[in-house]
């Protein structure tokens, strides 16, 4: 398996402040999307930054058509509400608590 990285841009630049109805239920069906691949070992890491200007997802596929396709079954990418881009990701450094890292204080 390899890591990949697809890198969300909004589409609509108000969407930045505020997002339709419609874009709100594409970004449910996102959320659940990507939680059902780090449920199934695939996603490794995803989120925005916190000005919402884009959205990363590293995860792990066989190849790049695999990758692709799983970027583009993602419903924010599929609906056209965030365009994306794929790279190929090398992990050089992790930090071994990189998952409490991860979580956000509230």
């Amino acid at each position: 398996m390899q890591l990949w990285i697809y890198v969300l841009h909004i589409a609509r630049p108000s969407a930045r402040i505020e997002f339709s109805g419609q874009e709100q239920k594409v970004l449910g069906k996102h959320f659940e999307y990507l939680r059902t691949l780090v449920e199934k070992d695939v996603v490794v890491l995803a989120g925005p930054t916190e000005t919402k200007s884009y959205g990363i997802v590293i995860f792990r596929a066989e190849n790049e058509q695999s990758a692709m396709a799983i970027m583009r079954e993602d419903p924010v990418v599929a609906s056209g509400v965030m365009p994306a881009e794929l790279h190929p990701f090398h992990a050089s450094l992790v930090h071994n608590n990189i998952a409490e890292l991860c979580v956000r204080a509230e």
